[in-house]
């Protein structure tokens, strides 16, 4: 079923999201920080766009988790420029190891146990973002860990 495009407000979106996981990353102890700038507005499904930030999230927790990282930390930011909105999610759990770097947006691709899902999250995300909103998702490595960056086509605001 296709999900119905609207122009909608993304720091209000990653805000959004951000409640659905809030709990769990308390659990895990996790610091979650928001640099989100407001006014960026996109055209597509706000549920998929939340659906890949959700992904993005739990797949940090989880890794966060399973290293076992002293002081787990994920930041989100949004920023505008360009015409363009660019978000990142960023972790510092040690980041991604080159030889799946290269292949964690393809389908059935997955570092966990087999009962834990059959890979279509970044997969999906991909699909999300580059076929339907045509932006563009990356991974980079930082001195911390992964950096996801999503770039999307901003939606001018209607004139009033």
């Amino acid at each position: 079923r296709e999900q119905p495009s609207a122009r909608f407000d993304v720091a209000a979106a990653i805000a959004k999201t951000v409640n659905l996981v809030q709990a769990s990353f308390q659990t895990a102890g996790i610091a979650l920080s928001l640099k989100l700038e407001p006014g960026g507005l996109i055209q597509g499904s706000v549920n998929e766009f939340s659906q890949v930030i959700l992904n993005l999230f739990n797949n940090a927790r989880d890794v966060l988790v399973e290293r076992d990282i002293a002081t787990p930390e994920i930041s989100v930011s949004m920023q505008l420029g360009d015409g363009r909105i660019m978000v990142t999610v960023e972790d510092n759990a040690g980041g991604i190891s080159e030889e799946i770097s290269g292949k964690i947006f393809d389908p059935y691709f997955t570092t966990k146990h087999k009962s834990q899902g059959v890979g279509l999250g970044l997969y999906m995300s991909k699909m999300i973002i580059e076929g339907k909103m045509g932006g563009s998702i990356d991974v980079v490595n930082t001195s911390g860990g992964a950096c996801f960056q999503l770039v999307l086509p901003a939606t001018p605001a209607p004139a009033v």
